[in-house]
């Protein structure tokens, strides 16, 4: 029986091969063929809006995810998806959970303030995997061979909206930050293997390089770096310690007093008379 089982591959256990996969973004996205320009263009404004620092800008982020991840699950894993899988329902529960958790943590509780720095290094790393989720990789996918109708947008398909869910999530300074990309890295894992085991490698690649790229961001520095050079540390600057140091200070801090007048004795005056 073991003997049996080392004949099987990875093919082997998927119910579905890779034109019927790419041909369920088509589906979706022709039933519901307005959505794809709202949500792009409604995570566009998010990140705007965090770039901007607008008031509770991390709250409006976590009410579009929030409702990204919902209606993923709605459309894409018990929609189109379930048809052919039947496993679908569990990664769906994943995308509701998150979505409750982005609610409750993010919008109601508001534990995801206060935000980054702009120019952080965290917030660069953010805005490019988040810019990315958004217009580049449906266009990789297109670039790669995929027909235009059947192209993954934020907020229908499952991978950009966990990718951009990480790239929002690291412009929050709370460590609350990464239990809620517990989930977006679990389902990205699970799909990153599935286009491998499809023989998709070229979109695998893409996928795997936006998320790696998007975990490292969660980690990069919060605060823009700001260097300082002190008189001390210039070139040429005399470097003094100790006791003559303090010295120097204080005769510095002084304001220098004239000196005093002396009585300089004067030469005896000659007299012009004579003793007579």
């Amino acid at each position: 029986m073991l003997d049996d089982l080392t004949t099987y591959r990875l093919q082997d256990f998927l119910l579905f091969d890779a034109a019927t996969y790419e041909g369920l973004f088509a589906q979706m996205n022709g039933a519901f063929w307005l959505l794809p320009a709202a949500t792009v263009l409604a995570g566009l404004a998010t990140l705007v809006a965090i770039r901007m620092k607008v008031r509770a800008a991390m709250r409006i982020a976590t009410a579009v995810m929030a409702a990204a991840f919902a209606l993923s699950a709605t459309l894409f894993f018990l929609g189109v998806y379930a048809t052919i899988n039947w496993t679908a329902v569990y990664p769906a529960w994943l995308f509701f959970g998150q979505a409750g958790l982005l609610v409750l943590l993010g919008t109601l509780a508001g534990r995801l303030e206060p935000l980054v720095d702009r120019n952080s290094p965290r917030a660069l790393v953010g805005t490019i995997v988040t810019m990315h989720t958004l217009l580049v990789h449906p266009l990789v996918a297109f670039a790669t061979g995929r027909a235009f109708d059947g192209l993954e947008w934020f907020g229908l398909a499952p991978d950009p909206t966990a990718m951009a869910a990480l790239g929002l999530l690291a412009f929050s300074r709370s460590r609350w930050r990464f239990l809620l990309a517990l989930a977006p890295v679990l389902w990205l894992a699970t799909s990153f293997l599935t286009l491998w085991t499809l023989e998709l490698d070229g979109q695998a690649a893409v996928l795997a390089a936006g998320s790696v790229l998007g975990v490292v961001a969660l980690f990069l520095p919060a605060s823009a770096r700001r260097e300082r050079v002190s008189p001390a540390t210039q070139p040429g600057a005399a470097q003094e310690s100790g006791p003559a140091a303090v010295r120097k200070h204080r005769s510095a801090r002084q304001p220098k007093q004239a000196a005093p007048a002396t009585l300089v004795p004067s030469a005896p005056v000659r007299s012009d008379t004579t003793r007579r």
